[in-house]
């Protein structure tokens, strides 16, 4: 009987740790919703637009002390709005497919990892946020 309770307990932490492992790879297919970076840092990215890799990553409004958004290699998550877009790239401009418009920003790099997006409202400044 007791060896029976010893198999049936090892087998029930294994699922358990399979399951996580699940989880965890699951998570790293989908932009990271919190402060956890360690997927956009390990995640392999391949594009043919050598810019989007400066473009992942977390970026602040400037003077702001929270994330406005999160780049990820195929979608933007809006950290106030809890939700994400898909974007591409064509060559100096992004376009995001937000629920009801298409938003289509040029966007440029300045010294100091600060991100220029210009669309139909004016430019507007982002920094790099780390935490």
């Amino acid at each position: 009987m007791k060896l029976q309770i010893t198999c049936l307990l090892i087998l029930l932490l294994f699922s358990c740790n399979n399951s996580n492992k699940n989880k965890l790879s699951n998570q790293s297919k989908h932009l990271i919703r919190g402060t956890d970076t360690t997927v956009l840092k390990n995640k392999s990215i391949k594009s043919e637009n050598k810019h989007q890799k400066n473009l992942l990553g977390y970026w602040a409004l400037k003077g702001e002390q929270n994330s406005t958004f999160v780049i990820g290699t195929d979608s933007i998550y809006y950290t106030d709005e809890f939700k994400s877009y898909k974007y591409k790239i064509i060559q100096d401009s992004i376009k995001i497919y937000y629920d009801d418009f298409i938003g289509t920003y040029k966007y440029r790099f300045k010294p100091n990892d600060t991100l220029v997006l210009v669309g139909d409202d004016g430019s507007q400044d982002y920094y790099r946020f780390s935490k």
